[in-house]
C-alpha cells in the first residue's frame, strides 16, 4: 500500500514538474523558434573611393604636419620656405600623390616629384613590370613561395659553418668580424623568417628563433645575444631606418662608437652653439 501511495505522489508530482516547466519556457521556444531576419550586405555608404584631390586632402593634412613616423622622421619636419623631394614608386597614384604635395605647399614646403625609375634610367613600364615580378603572391601561385623556400635555403644551410663575415659595397663599405663557432651556431638558428633572412648574427639573436617546419611557431630554445660579432673596417652607408645621413665614409665602426659613447657624433647628438 505505501510503495503504491508513493508511486502515485511520485507520478504527481513529475507531472506537476512538466507542466510548470511548459508554462514557463513554452512562449520563449515560441519566440526562438522565429527566424532572426538580418539586413543584407550592404557596402558602406561612408566608404567611398575618393575622385578628387580635394576629397583626399583633409585625410593627408595630418601625415603632412606630422613630425614622427613608422621608423624615423615624419613629413613635418620640413619647415616653410624648405624644398623637399618625393621619390615615387612607379605605382603610386597620382590623386594621393598630388593631394600630399598640395598638403605640404600648403604648409609653405616645395615638393618636387621625382619618379625612381627616372632616377634609375628606366622606362615606367619596366619598373612596373620589375614590382609586378617582385610581388608577394598566394598559394594560386604557389611556385613562387617554393622558389623563395629554395633560395632561403641554400643561404641559410652554410652559416651553421661560417668562421668570417664581410661586407663590401661599390660606395666604400668594407667591414668584417670574426664568427665563433658558438656565434655560427646561435646565427644559423635564428637566421629564418619567411621572405626576410636575419644576414646579420646579432640581429638573428635576443629572440626565439623562428621554426622552419612549423612557420610561424616559435623554437623552444632562447637564442643569447652574447657573445656579439663586432665589425671592424669602414662604413660608407648614409641611409638606415632612423633618416638620412651626411655622406661618412672615413669613419670606421670603432671611431664611430667611440664618438657616440663620448657625446660627439653628430649624426646621433646634433650639437648646438650658444
Amino acid at each position: 500500500m505505501v510503495n503504491t501511495t508513493a508511486k502515485i505522489c511520485l507520478v504527481i508530482f513529475s507531472a506537476l514538474l512538466l507542466a510548470a516547466a511548459a508554462c514557463g519556457t513554452g512562449p520563449r521556444n515560441a519566440e526562438r523558434m522565429v527566424a532572426v531576419q538580418y539586413p543584407e550586405p550592404r557596402y558602406p555608404s561612408y566608404l567611398k573611393p575618393p575622385s578628387t584631390i580635394d576629397e583626399v586632402l583633409p585625410h593627408v593634412r595630418p601625415l603632412a604636419r606630422n613630425t614622427f613616423g613608422f621608423q624615423g622622421n615624419g613629413l613635418g619636419i620640413a619647415q616653410s620656405g624648405e624644398t623637399v623631394a618625393f621619390i615615387l614608386a612607379p605605382t603610386a597614384e597620382d590623386m594621393i600623390v598630388q593631394a600630399v604635395k598640395k598638403a605640404m605647399e600648403e604648409r609653405g614646403v616645395t615638393v618636387n616629384l621625382v619618379p625612381e625609375y627616372e632616377v634609375a634610367g628606366v622606362s615606367k613600364a619596366d619598373a612596373a613590370a620589375f614590382e609586378k615580378a617582385r610581388r608577394t603572391f598566394t598559394s594560386e601561385q604557389g611556385y613562387m613561395e617554393a622558389t623563395w623556400w629554395v633560395e632561403s635555403k641554400q643561404i641559410m644551410e652554410p652559416l651553421v659553418h661560417v668562421d668570417k663575415l664581410t661586407v663590401k659595397d661599390p660606395e666604400g663599405t668594407d667591414v668584417w668580424a670574426d664568427i665563433t663557432e658558438d656565434m655560427a651556431q646561435r646565427w644559423a638558428r635564428g637566421v629564418y623568417q619567411r621572405g626576410h633572412l636575419y644576414m646579420f648574427p646579432n640581429q638573428a639573436s635576443l629572440r626565439f628563433g623562428y621554426s622552419v617546419v612549423n612557420y610561424p611557431a616559435f623554437q623552444d630554445e632562447w637564442l643569447a645575444r652574447g657573445p656579439m660579432a663586432l665589425l671592424n673596417g669602414t662604413i660608407a652607408g648614409t641611409t638606415n631606418h632612423t633618416g638620412d645621413y651626411a655622406p661618412d665614409p672615413w669613419r670606421t665602426v670603432k671611431d664611430v662608437i667611440d664618438r657616440v659613447l663620448a657625446g660627439k657624433y653628430e649624426h646621433f647628438f646634433p650639437t648646438t652653439e650658444h
